[in-house]
């Protein structure tokens, strides 16, 4: 199972979802099921929706996840993949 644990949310005008960044331990694929977790609490269920490739000098990656999961994302979460699209 792979995990991203989220530093920052940011909005942005021009796509419905924002660009969430953090760090990512394991592999994530477009399409993937995630579950967004607070502590050991599910808060939420959803997918990847799109991964920007290019890192941040920090090591960061930035992804964008569907409403479910953006509607709640908080700097401090961790969104686990629980599984991979074909």
């Amino acid at each position: 199972m792979s995990e991203f644990r989220v530093t920052g949310v940011f909005p942005v005008s021009y796509k419905p979802n924002p660009f969430v960044t953090g760090y990512a331990i394991g592999d994530f694929r477009q399409g993937d099921h995630v579950e967004l977790r607070r502590g050991d609490e599910v808060i939420a269920d959803g997918t990847l929706q799109w991964i920007e490739f290019h890192r941040s000098s920090r090591g960061e990656y930035s992804f964008t996840f569907s409403d479910t999961i953006s509607q709640l994302v908080q700097p401090g979460d961790v969104v686990h993949s629980t599984s991979t699209a074909d």
